[in-house]
């Protein structure tokens, strides 16, 4: 389920890594199935199962401060 952020003329923006940060958050503990040794298995998803991908350092800074507990 990717989330396209429109450009900002500043990426490190907060309310832009807010969203991102609520989205990802939000993933976890949602329903995935997949296929493992040709077996249907359902699941919920984890902290460890979410990735985001930013452009810029300042974003990741930004979004890890958001995101510790």
């Amino acid at each position: 389920m990717p989330l396209n952020v429109p450009s900002q003329p500043f990426p490190e923006a907060l309310p832009i890594l807010k969203i991102v940060a609520n989205y990802a958050a939000d993933l976890i503990g949602a329903g995935l199935v997949e296929t493992v040794d040709g077996q249907l298995e359902a699941r919920t998803l984890g902290a460890s199962d979410i990735c985001v991908v930013v452009a810029h350092n300042a974003q990741t800074s930004g979004l890890r401060a958001i995101l510790k507990p």
